[in-house]
């Protein structure tokens, strides 16, 4: 009896680890930037989920944006941070995501220029060569694609813009003179990593207010994790002022957020 008993409690312990082992989620975060940094940026937030969540949190990315879209869109994660005209995009097409939560405060794209350059103004920007993130990107080409056209520049047909896929390309084409402007965050000249390029770059331009990525998740996720998901992220605060992703705290967000930001900004 006491051999049967052990077998029992041997057994129940096993089922029990291998139920906590096989917890896994999978966090999709938008490929902004090389996929090192990225894991470097969520690191803090997925550990908290971990702990908090008990399932092991891993960091992907995609090589681009159609791939992230794609893999977004099947659900291939089950915790996405998007880019902001990404998640209005999926719920537009109806795909059953929810938006959970997002970074405060907003923050802002920017408009940089060598230090040395003649370029002291937006409307001296006709026919130059302008670096961005890509199509789909508010803070880093779409801001400044629709202050131009107030302006009566059309982009698309008076400039050459090169789509280069995230920051470090950006940065390093104005430097190096391939590109006579960059379009991305303000706040990514303060971090470590760009401190050299810092003092070669300034900001000829800062956007409106720009929605962080969201965090999001399926609504088909069961309501218990969710809830923990969203109440570790609720509770997570940045160990120091210029933590990585540049936010000081994770608000509550949902759909409406997003739509009624593109609305103001007459994304489709």
């Amino acid at each position: 009896m006491r051999l049967k008993l052990s077998v029992i409690i041997f057994s129940l312990f096993f089922i029990i680890d291998l139920s906590s082992a096989e917890c896994n989620l999978r966090m999709g975060v938008f490929p902004y930037t090389n996929p090192q940094k990225i894991a470097n940026d969520y690191s803090q937030i997925a550990d908290k989920l971990t702990k908090d969540t008990d399932c092991r949190v891993t960091i992907l990315t995609a090589k681009d944006y159609d791939e992230f879209m794609r893999k977004a869109s099947n659900l291939e994660y089950d915790i996405f941070v998007p880019c902001a005209t990404c998640i209005v995009k999926l719920i537009k097409e109806k795909v059953p995501v929810e938006v959970i939560a997002m970074g405060h405060p907003p923050f802002k794209g920017a408009v940089l220029v060598r230090v040395d350059s003649p370029i002291k103004s937006l409307d001296q920007l006709k026919g130059k060569k302008i670096a961005a993130v890509g199509k789909h990107s508010f803070g880093g080409y779409l801001f400044l694609k629709f202050k131009l056209a107030s302006m009566g520049i059309d982009m698309d047909k008076e400039n050459t813009v090169l789509f280069l896929g995230n920051t470090d390309n950006i940065i390093l084409s104005v430097l190096n003179g391939k590109a006579d402007v960059g379009v991305t965050r303000t706040d990514v000249l303060d971090e470590e990593i760009y401190v050299d390029a810092k003092k070669q770059l300034k900001v000829l331009y800062e956007s409106q207010p720009i929605l962080h990525f969201p965090f999001v998740v399926s609504t088909k996720m069961n309501k218990e994790l969710k809830n923990k998901i969203k109440n570790s992220l609720l509770s997570y605060t940045p160990p120091t002022e210029k933590a990585p992703l540049q936010f000081i705290k994770i608000i509550p967000g949902n759909n409406d957020d997003y739509l009624r930001f593109a609305k103001e900004h007459n994304l489709k």
